[in-house]
């Protein structure tokens, strides 16, 4: 008995090794397209099945998101079937009518009221930045660095100074802030890679 075991497992070792030993000689060989295909029709149907089961074009971003990523990933989902603005001027629009319901809310001194509005405008310069091609995640970042950059040039004139921010007025590193938007470097930018391709124009497809 235990000599069998040994065997059958020997031969199971066997056509892991080699896998045409066992294999019917009359079976259809399966090439790499055919596999590929395969693959491809097992994922249609697995998204077939998912959108059947969905109850919103909104399904499946998840909530756990940053909210940065999530608002992309809301505008873009609603881009694709058609809900989207048809040109960036309209954008830019909303993006006003936000700051100016952002300041109707501040002079109402309501902080819920407030919150909401905020969150309003910062959606809508997403939607900015969506609508540019711009990614909103890496262009605040830039925005940090860029900050950084200058506040501690302000910071390192006081130093030299003798002073530290906590001795100066707002005037005097406001004027030190305008100093360091002439004199820091930017950051430099990667060159881009030639295209070869002409860019076409905004579609909800390209969006999605």
């Amino acid at each position: 008995m235990l000599t069998g075991n040994i065997e059958s497992l020997i031969e199971i070792m066997a056509r892991f090794r080699d896998p045409e030993r066992g294999r019917d000689p009359n079976a259809a060989v399966i090439d790499t397209d055919q596999q590929t295909a395969a693959r491809e029709a097992h994922k249609t149907k697995d998204r077939a099945a998912k959108n059947a089961n969905a109850t919103s074009t909104l399904d499946g971003i998840a909530s756990a998101l940053p909210a940065l990523l999530r608002a992309v990933m809301l505008q873009r989902h609603a881009a694709a079937v058609g809900f989207d603005w048809a040109e960036i001027g309209a954008v830019l629009d909303a993006v006003r009518g936000e700051l100016d319901e952002a300041r109707a809310a501040l002079a109402a001194a309501e902080p819920t009221h407030i919150a909401e509005e905020i969150g309003d405008l910062l959606f809508a310069c997403v939607n900015l930045a969506r609508f540019a091609r711009v990614d909103p995640e890496s262009a605040l970042r830039s925005a940090n660095q860029k900050f950084e950059r200058r506040f501690r040039y302000i910071e390192q004139q006081l130093q030299v100074q003798g002073r530290s921010v906590n001795d100066a007025t707002l005037a005097e590193m406001d004027a030190l802030w305008q100093e360091a938007k002439r004199n820091v470097p930017k950051k430099k930018r990667a060159p881009k890679a030639p295209s070869k391709t002409k860019r076409r124009r905004h579609s909800p497809a390209d969006l999605c």
